[in-house]
């Protein structure tokens, strides 16, 4: 009897003692598994991040390099900008190849990879702003020559109105902040102002000034559901203009600006901005983005 009951403790013992190992068993393979499982989320997520970085560096190299062939000043920011990137390159290819690409320095490799662009694109803006100057100095100056010419030849021009100072400033924002740009990518709106000269000889009262803006595949920028259509003086048909400014005009130097926030994205070229009154076309100025 005491033997059947030893025989019966004993087999209980082995059971027990069965059951505690392969509950430790499956407990460990069960941590193995989620270790493993978390080793791979981990290697995914700096894989991500690696093809990351790769992705903004090519993206940096190819938005500044598009650059080059405008200006020799250019030319020179674009070869500096692209010698930085690369060094970074090469500093990303000896980290990646010793292993060595944490999370953390995955982050701030990527900021400084935009850091680097954005501000060789600001040095890139101001030049393309200053190109544009220039560009406009010498459209007012052969305007300004063909109003002349065209004053002398025209019989009752004494009651027309003119403009003068017609300049056109492509903006963006930055922190809060306008800020001209010459870059299509950056711009958010367009600034438009001029001077409507002083004249006693004309009629005072309300004017209305309409704006066109021609983008550079000849198409009238408009945000309109209905095109806006005015008579023009010159075609004697009537045509799409982009926006209206009207004011009181006192026989005065008045000065006029507008602002064109149309939601259609813009695209690099020449564009081309006109000024018309109902009776006369009265200027014409250009600018560019790339």
């Amino acid at each position: 009897m005491l033997k059947e009951n030893s025989n019966t403790i004993s087999k209980k013992f082995i059971i027990w003692s069965l059951s505690i190992v392969l509950i430790a068993s499956l407990a460990i393979n069960l941590f193995l598994i989620r270790e493993n499982n978390a080793k791979i989320v981990d290697q995914q997520i700096l894989l991500n991040k690696n093809e990351q970085i790769a992705k903004n560096l090519k993206t940096a190299k190819s938005e500044i390099k598009r650059f080059k062939g405008i200006s020799v000043k250019l030319d020179e920011v674009v070869k500096d900008a692209t010698k930085k990137l690369e060094e970074k390159e090469q500093k990303i290819r000896v980290l990646l190849g010793e292993k060595k690409l944490k999370e953390a320095e995955n982050l701030r490799l990527i900021n400084e990879i935009d850091s680097i662009k954005e501000k060789y694109l600001d040095v890139i803006d101001s030049l393309l702003i200053v190109r544009e100057k220039n560009k406009t100095l010498n459209n007012t100056i052969n305007l300004m020559s063909d109003k002349i010419d065209d004053l002398s030849t025209k019989l009752g021009y004494a009651t027309r109105l003119d403009i003068e100072n017609l300049t056109v400033k492509p903006l963006r924002s930055f922190a809060n902040i306008e800020m001209q740009t010459g870059i299509a990518k950056r711009t958010l709106k367009i600034k438009i102002c001029f001077d409507v000269m002083d004249n006693k000889a004309t009629d005072p009262g309300m004017k209305d000034f309409y704006i066109r803006i021609l983008t550079p595949e000849a198409e009238v920028l408009t945000d309109a559901e209905a095109p806006l259509i005015f008579m023009h003086p010159e075609l004697k048909q009537q045509v799409v203009y982009s926006m209206a400014e009207k004011i009181n005009y006192k026989n005065q130097k008045t000065n006029i600006c507008a602002e064109w926030q149309g939601t259609k994205k813009y695209k690099p070229g020449l564009y081309i901005v006109e000024i018309f009154t109902k009776d006369n076309k009265l200027g014409t100025t250009t600018f560019s983005l790339r």
